[in-house]
Protein backbone atom coordinates (compact mmCIF):
# COMPACT_ATOMS: atom_id res chain seq x y z
CA UNK A 1 0.00 0.00 0.00
CA UNK A 2 1.02 3.15 -0.97
CA UNK A 3 0.57 5.88 1.98
CA UNK A 4 0.25 9.48 0.62
CA UNK A 5 -0.73 11.58 3.12
CA UNK A 6 0.18 11.93 6.40
CA UNK A 7 -3.25 10.95 7.78
CA UNK A 8 -2.21 7.80 6.08
CA UNK A 9 0.90 7.37 7.83
CA UNK A 10 -0.50 8.10 10.97
CA UNK A 11 -3.18 5.11 10.28
CA UNK A 12 -0.17 2.63 9.12
CA UNK A 13 2.12 3.51 12.59
CA UNK A 14 -1.37 3.50 14.79
CA UNK A 15 -1.78 -0.20 13.34
CA UNK A 16 1.80 -1.16 14.02
CA UNK A 17 1.82 0.46 17.62
CA UNK A 18 -1.39 -1.40 18.47
CA UNK A 19 0.24 -4.77 17.55
CA UNK A 20 3.34 -4.41 18.83
CA UNK A 21 1.64 -2.95 22.13
CA UNK A 22 -0.78 -6.43 21.89
CA UNK A 23 2.27 -8.06 21.46
CA UNK A 24 4.25 -6.88 24.26
CA UNK A 25 1.52 -7.42 26.31
CA UNK A 26 1.01 -10.73 26.24
CA UNK A 27 4.71 -11.47 26.82
CA UNK A 28 4.72 -9.17 30.11
CA UNK A 29 1.69 -11.11 31.00
CA UNK A 30 3.65 -14.73 30.06
CA UNK A 31 6.65 -13.98 32.34
CA UNK A 32 4.31 -12.68 35.57
CA UNK A 33 2.99 -16.31 35.17
CA UNK A 34 5.88 -17.33 35.04
CA UNK A 35 7.05 -15.69 38.35
CA UNK A 36 3.42 -16.86 39.96
CA UNK A 37 4.59 -20.53 38.88
CA UNK A 38 7.81 -19.81 40.86
CA UNK A 39 6.99 -17.63 43.73
CA UNK A 40 3.34 -18.71 44.62
CA UNK A 41 3.31 -22.77 43.52
CA UNK A 42 6.74 -23.36 43.60
CA UNK A 43 9.80 -24.50 44.62
CA UNK A 44 9.70 -23.28 47.98
CA UNK A 45 7.83 -25.72 49.65
CA UNK A 46 4.08 -27.46 48.85
CA UNK A 47 1.69 -26.63 50.82
CA UNK A 48 -0.19 -29.79 52.39
CA UNK A 49 -2.58 -29.18 53.92
CA UNK A 50 -4.50 -27.96 50.48
CA UNK A 51 -4.28 -28.67 47.18
CA UNK A 52 -3.36 -25.72 44.57
CA UNK A 53 -6.03 -24.83 42.45
CA UNK A 54 -4.04 -22.57 40.05
CA UNK A 55 -6.98 -20.52 39.28
CA UNK A 56 -4.49 -17.18 41.31
CA UNK A 57 -2.54 -17.69 37.67
CA UNK A 58 -5.08 -18.12 35.60
CA UNK A 59 -6.80 -14.50 37.19
CA UNK A 60 -4.39 -11.99 35.43
CA UNK A 61 -5.88 -10.03 32.28
CA UNK A 62 -5.52 -7.37 30.12
CA UNK A 63 -7.96 -4.81 29.34
CA UNK A 64 -8.65 -3.98 25.83
CA UNK A 65 -6.10 -1.55 24.10
CA UNK A 66 -7.89 2.10 24.63
CA UNK A 67 -6.75 4.82 21.91
CA UNK A 68 -6.76 8.33 22.71
CA UNK A 69 -5.41 10.66 20.30
CA UNK A 70 -1.82 10.10 20.46
CA UNK A 71 -1.78 7.10 22.78
CA UNK A 72 -2.05 3.30 23.18
CA UNK A 73 -2.97 2.27 26.77
CA UNK A 74 -3.87 -0.96 28.63
CA UNK A 75 -3.95 -2.37 32.44
CA UNK A 76 -3.51 -5.42 33.60
CA UNK A 77 -5.85 -5.88 36.41
CA UNK A 78 -6.49 -9.20 38.64
CA UNK A 79 -9.43 -10.66 38.15
CA UNK A 80 -10.40 -12.27 41.42
CA UNK A 81 -14.00 -12.87 40.83
CA UNK A 82 -12.82 -15.79 38.87
CA UNK A 83 -11.66 -18.15 41.34
CA UNK A 84 -13.82 -20.03 43.54
CA UNK A 85 -13.69 -20.74 47.34
CA UNK A 86 -14.16 -24.15 49.08
CA UNK A 87 -14.03 -23.96 53.13
CA UNK A 88 -13.54 -27.34 53.67
CA UNK A 89 -10.65 -27.46 51.84
CA UNK A 90 -9.39 -23.83 52.67
CA UNK A 91 -9.24 -22.77 48.44
CA UNK A 92 -8.87 -19.47 49.00
CA UNK A 93 -10.11 -18.74 52.46
CA UNK A 94 -8.98 -17.67 55.20
CA UNK A 95 -7.52 -21.07 57.43
CA UNK A 96 -9.31 -19.69 60.96
CA UNK A 97 -12.20 -17.26 59.96
CA UNK A 98 -13.48 -19.19 56.39
CA UNK A 99 -13.65 -15.50 55.12
CA UNK A 100 -13.31 -15.68 51.28
CA UNK A 101 -10.20 -14.14 50.69
CA UNK A 102 -10.13 -14.11 46.56
CA UNK A 103 -10.01 -10.29 46.56
CA UNK A 104 -7.13 -10.13 49.03
CA UNK A 105 -5.13 -12.91 47.43
CA UNK A 106 -2.82 -11.11 45.53
CA UNK A 107 -1.81 -8.73 48.42
CA UNK A 108 -1.62 -11.80 50.28
CA UNK A 109 0.63 -14.02 48.40
CA UNK A 110 2.89 -11.35 47.73
CA UNK A 111 5.27 -11.47 50.34
CA UNK A 112 8.43 -12.32 51.61
CA UNK A 113 8.50 -15.51 53.97
CA UNK A 114 5.20 -16.73 55.30
CA UNK A 115 1.93 -15.19 56.19
CA UNK A 116 1.50 -13.87 59.44
CA UNK A 117 -0.51 -16.06 61.48
CA UNK A 118 -1.09 -18.57 59.16
CA UNK A 119 -0.32 -22.04 60.06
CA UNK A 120 -0.65 -23.99 56.88
CA UNK A 121 1.05 -20.92 55.05
CA UNK A 122 4.48 -21.94 52.87
CA UNK A 123 7.53 -19.78 51.96
CA UNK A 124 6.78 -17.59 49.39
CA UNK A 125 8.52 -15.01 47.58
CA UNK A 126 6.80 -12.09 46.57
CA UNK A 127 5.85 -12.69 43.08
CA UNK A 128 4.80 -8.92 42.03
CA UNK A 129 7.70 -7.32 43.65
CA UNK A 130 9.86 -9.76 41.47
CA UNK A 131 7.71 -9.24 38.11
CA UNK A 132 8.27 -5.42 38.72
CA UNK A 133 11.98 -5.66 39.42
CA UNK A 134 12.68 -7.75 36.39
CA UNK A 135 10.11 -5.53 34.31
CA UNK A 136 11.13 -1.90 34.37
CA UNK A 137 14.29 -2.38 36.69
CA UNK A 138 15.60 -5.13 34.67
CA UNK A 139 14.85 -3.49 31.14
CA UNK A 140 12.69 -6.84 30.08
CA UNK A 141 9.49 -4.45 28.86
CA UNK A 142 12.31 -2.50 26.75
CA UNK A 143 13.40 -5.56 25.14
CA UNK A 144 10.35 -6.77 24.33
CA UNK A 145 9.22 -3.58 22.81
CA UNK A 146 12.55 -3.54 20.32
CA UNK A 147 11.80 -7.55 19.61
CA UNK A 148 8.64 -6.78 18.65
CA UNK A 149 9.28 -3.25 16.71
CA UNK A 150 12.04 -5.49 15.42
CA UNK A 151 9.77 -8.24 13.40
CA UNK A 152 8.48 -5.20 11.59
CA UNK A 153 11.91 -3.67 10.95
CA UNK A 154 11.97 -1.16 13.48
CA UNK A 155 15.09 0.02 15.01
CA UNK A 156 15.59 2.68 17.99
Amino acid sequence: MDISTYSELENQMNKICESVVDSVSELMLRDLKEIIKKETYGSHGRNVVYESTFEFLEAWEWTPIRKATKELSRQLFYHWQTLKTNPATYTHVDYISGRDNREQLAEILNINGMEPGNPIAVFRYSFWNSYIVNMFLGGDILKYFDQEFGKLGIKR
